[in-house]
């Protein structure tokens, strides 16, 4: 009788066990074939690396400047066009119009400062999704000794083919939410590649329609991301305007 009630109690806890981890992966469901989450995971992958040269200022050269960034105006002819502030956020906007067209947007160039992927991983992103904190996020971040969003990158990029099951801890189910339920948020990356020298970060690519192509440095120092963006939209950038341009950025 008492083998038959611990037989009986085993069962009751392993059916506990069941129905408890299956309420937890269908509550954490992650949509593993979404294109979207697979597009961007594929465009993880640093395929080279960009050296930049900290620019010595020229007293006769022109600059542009956000918060405590200069970088080198070779872009004389754009326009000063607006700039976005946040509280962690601020940008500015030049752009060049056609000599034919003054409503069409030639090329045009931003600058500016903000936070990190990371930051926006722990505190920005749904306050609160199906009882994950802000606090959760953090530790992910924490316990993996990230810090900084090449590091994030990389991170994100081993759970490509990670899955979870009955066999998964709950925190173990709740991170890999976590990761992949944020992926959305990340563009689909094209020609990343590793920034090194004076300073560190990554730059990427992102192709638009009828041959508009966007290209982004991001530079990650004192726990800030700093970027320049280029929008070309008439083949009007040449890789000497972009190169002396990313080899002139002063950061204080």
């Amino acid at each position: 009788m008492k083998k038959k009630k611990v037989i009986i109690l085993i069962v009751v806890l392993v059916v506990c066990y069941l129905v408890y981890k299956g309420a937890l992966l269908y509550l954490y469901n992650v949509n593993h074939t979404d294109d979207n989450i697979k597009r961007v995971m594929d465009s993880i992958e640093f395929i080279d690396t960009v050296n930049i040269t900290k620019g010595k200022e020229n007293k006769t050269d022109d600059y542009i400047s956000v918060k405590n960034m200069k970088v080198k105006n070779n872009f004389k002819d754009f326009e000063y066009s607006n700039t976005e502030k946040e509280k962690d956020f601020e940008m500015k906007w030049y752009k060049l119009y056609s000599n034919e067209d003054k409503d069409k947007i030639k090329a045009s160039i931003s600058i500016g400062v903000g936070n990190m992927y990371i930051d926006y991983f722990i505190s920005n992103y749904n306050d609160k999704v199906l009882g994950i904190s802000k606090g959760f996020r953090k530790e992910i971040i924490e316990k993996n000794n990230i810090t900084n969003d090449i590091e994030f990158l990389r991170y994100i990029k081993k759970f490509k083919n990670t899955k979870a099951n009955i066999f998964t801890s709950t925190n173990k189910i709740k991170e890999i939410f976590s990761i992949k339920n944020y992926i959305p948020n990340l563009p689909e990356f094209k020609n990343l590649k590793l920034i090194d020298g004076d300073y560190i970060g990554y730059t990427f690519d992102i192709f638009g329609n009828n041959n508009s192509v966007f290209k982004e440095y991001i530079i990650l120092k004192d726990n800030k991301k700093y970027f320049v963006e280029f929008f070309d939209y008439d083949n009007y950038f040449t890789n000497e305007q972009i190169n002396d341009t990313i080899n002139n950025i002063n950061i204080e």
